[in-house]
């Protein structure tokens, strides 16, 4: 990479600390979008045809000459090299939901979407299950995706560095209190969590939310003491955390909704904790079809709970907004190649930004998807 983007993020991060409702402090933002540079290239990498990213990047260092990397569909292939900068393609398929056509089961289509692992062996992680409900036979009046989208988190644990995954036990992480039903007709459901981030003795992600009864539509705070338990997972309600309940196992009458958290935008795509600054760093995509703010924005917390509002700093074409014809940009990710963490979940001031294009053919997407990276620099506004 020749060239860098420049993001002047440290003025906001400083008075974000110490007041994160307050409206982001001033910051320098210099974009270079000739800096962009191919990880995955569909047209020259993929192992088949719907070998696409198709989540952001994930990543755990196995040890200190081998990393093991997700941005993947829901035949979920790695990404392997000496660091983060020598990814390349490993096309074995280490993990596929059952594509079962019982929505109880959790087992549909399911892409690794969170990894976490403290010894380089053990890799726990969060899977996003989509229930296709219009691939199964009388299960969805209608035939459209959206319309019969039934989405939960479920998880997973390999134990042999990520050659291999498998479910853990038959609960989900996060599921709406209500069963899949023929006239659902539109997305419901818990969907695409962000990386594990560790705090103190607790392990916490970020899950979005569709609106549904009391639930509003938003991201979502959860947190566990135990990977390795899927029933441990609480979600923040507001005042404290709440246990999931599971509609197919549980009583669900006294269920309570998870509490949207204000200030991010968009699809939250990664968080990552800057320990010179103390904050964590959401980054996120968002767009509208009636106005110019498409593109990737941050925001910051202390906490985890209390975000300032999202900021955009690299104006992108993304898949809500964009005019035919033009490639469209989604699931960013920041990860700091000089990572102090295991799970690159901690950022010094040099991190990169993890991305997907998505091609286009007239005002159709297409499945050619890159996986791209561009580095960023912290700096005072």
């Amino acid at each position: 990479m020749r060239r860098a983007l420049w993001l002047g993020l440290l003025a906001l991060a400083i008075a974000g600390a110490s007041d994160l409702r307050a409206e982001p402090g001033p910051s320098r933002v210099v974009t270079d979008t000739a800096s962009m540079e191919p990880v995955f290239l569909w047209t020259r990498d993929r192992c088949a045809e719907d070998d696409i990213p198709d989540a952001p990047l994930r990543a755990v260092r196995i040890d200190s000459h081998f990393v093991t990397a997700f941005a993947t569909h829901e035949q979920n292939r790695r990404f392997v090299g000496n660091d983060l900068r020598t990814l390349h393609r490993d096309c074995r398929v280490v993990f596929s939901g059952r594509h079962s056509e019982k929505p109880e089961d959790y087992s549909d289509r399911i892409w690794i979407s969170s990894t976490w692992s403290d010894d380089g062996r053990t890799i726990f992680a969060l899977g996003h299950n989509e229930y296709q409900a219009e691939r199964h036979l009388d299960r969805c009046r209608f035939q459209t995706y959206f319309a019969c989208w039934w989405n939960a988190i479920v998880p997973l644990r390999s134990d042999d560095g990520g050659l291999t995954f498998s479910r853990i036990g038959e609960r989900p992480v996060a599921t709406i209190p209500i069963r899949q039903d023929v006239d659902q007709g539109h997305a419901r459901g818990f969907f695409e969590p962000t990386n594990i981030v560790r705090r103190g003795y607790a392990f916490f992600v970020l899950i979005r939310a569709t609106r549904e009864g009391p639930q509003e539509a938003g991201t979502c705070l959860f947190r566990t003491d135990d990977l390795a338990r899927p029933d441990s997972w609480r979600f923040f309600d507001g005042e404290g955390f709440s246990a999931n309940v599971d509609p197919y196992r549980d009583e669900v009458r006294d269920a309570k909704p998870c509490a949207p958290l204000k200030g991010l935008r968009g699809s939250v795509g990664s968080v990552a904790y800057a320990p010179a600054l103390g904050v964590y760093f959401a980054i996120s995509a968002f767009g509208s079809k009636t106005s110019s703010v498409s593109g990737f924005y941050y925001s910051v917390s202390s906490d985890l709970i209390h975000w300032s509002e999202g900021r955009r700093f690299l104006a992108l074409p993304t898949p809500w907004s964009g005019a035919c014809g033009e490639d469209r940009f989604v699931y960013p990710s920041l990860v700091d190649p000089n990572s102090s963490s295991r799970n690159f979940d901690v950022i010094g001031d040099e991190p990169s930004l993890f991305f997907v294009r998505q091609h286009f053919d007239g005002c159709q997407g297409t499945m050619q998807r890159d996986l791209i990276r561009m580095r960023l620099r912290l700096t005072p506004g």
